[in-house]
């Protein structure tokens, strides 16, 4: 099976467009510390604030002004919502928040939203730094892997700071340098103006972009804002073929587990081959992983780091050296 295929996210109309039918939110839409605003069928409203989500009141919706928003939203998406088309992924062209709505019959109880706001200008180091979300030891050994060429894989669990730390360390790459960057939805920001930004779509997907595109492409690295099927495959071939001081992240609860992951998805696409054959190609692969995840306080932060040896056979696991540890006793 191939992975599943992604429709393209395309830009529209500013935030402000959609702002006169969710008035009764607006402060919260509009608060700088909130970062993720969701509307339930039952027009309850929940916020996530500092890592943390809790339920708002007073908020006077009607389902009248939420399908306005849902209209409007759809006619920045280039598209018609019912039926036959109940779920939107939409990035606003302000690029300030992306939406995601879904609608009956997906959502039998009526439209349930999300709207994930953006900071105006990504993270720095020093700031995940001082804030605690990132030992200044890790970053500094990172930093050395990226002048190095060496590959990072990047897992975590949903909402747990991925992509944030991936726009940190990725901003570590010269800018002399060329970058393919595969991502859906669009999220990571990046200076470096010799880019080629790709994304999957309905007929070709994260697959067919790496053998087809990024390989011709003159590319120095490729930056694959999350490995979630068998272009985990593609991915492995292109940075053993020496696309080297490449980037993915990857979901799951540990960093030795993400290499176990990485593995599934690539044998997925090939199940003929030895599953011990693509581990091996696993660890030739990916040099760095470096995990994170949401603390008990709701705070964002990396809890390992592990450099990569390579895969034992005979005893079917990865060698690896925990070069830096807070992960909870499990």
């Amino acid at each position: 099976m191939s992975s599943p295929s992604l429709a393209i996210t395309r830009p529209g109309a500013a935030f402000a467009d959609v702002l006169e039918y969710l008035e009764p939110i607006r402060e919260y839409l509009d608060s700088p510390t909130i970062s993720e605003v969701m509307i339930n069928a039952d027009l309850s409203v929940f916020v996530e604030e500092f890592g943390r989500k809790r339920e708002v009141t007073g908020c006077r919706l009607n389902r009248a002004d939420i399908s306005a928003a849902v209209k409007r939203i759809a006619r920045a998406d280039n598209t018609e919502p019912g039926e036959n088309n109940p779920i939107l992924n939409v990035r606003l062209g302000d690029g300030a928040s992306r939406i995601c709505i879904v609608l009956p019959p997906a959502s039998p109880d009526g439209a349930a939203i999300s709207i994930r706001k953006f900071r105006p200008y990504p993270f720095t180091a020093e700031e995940l730094i001082q804030q605690g979300s990132l030992p200044a030891f890790v970053f500094e050994s990172l930093a050395a892997a990226i002048e190095r060429s060496q590959n990072i894989l990047i897992s975590g669990g949903l909402g747990s700071g991925k992509t944030t730390l991936l726009n940190v360390l990725a901003r570590q790459v010269p800018l002399t340098e060329r970058i393919c960057l595969l991502e859906y939805p669009p999220e990571i920001q990046l200076p470096h103006r010799n880019r080629v930004n790709l994304q999957a779509s309905d007929e070709i997907d994260f697959s067919i972009l790496i053998k087809k595109a990024v390989l011709r492409l003159g590319a120095d690295r490729i930056i694959l804002g999350e490995v979630r099927g068998e272009e985990a495959f593609d991915l492995l071939r292109a940075l053993n073929l020496g696309l080297r001081g490449s980037f993915a992240t990857i979901h799951a609860d540990n960093a030795e587990e993400a290499l176990y992951t990485l593995a599934s998805l690539a044998t997925s696409a090939k199940p003929n081959l030895n599953p011990s054959f693509i581990r091996d190609q696993v660890a030739r692969a990916i040099h760095y992983v470096v995990h994170v995840a949401r603390a008990g306080n709701g705070k964002r932060q990396v809890q390992e780091l592990l450099q990569v040896g390579k895969y034992d056979a005979e005893k079917q696991q990865f060698l690896c050296q925990t070069l830096y540890s807070n992960q909870p006793e499990r």
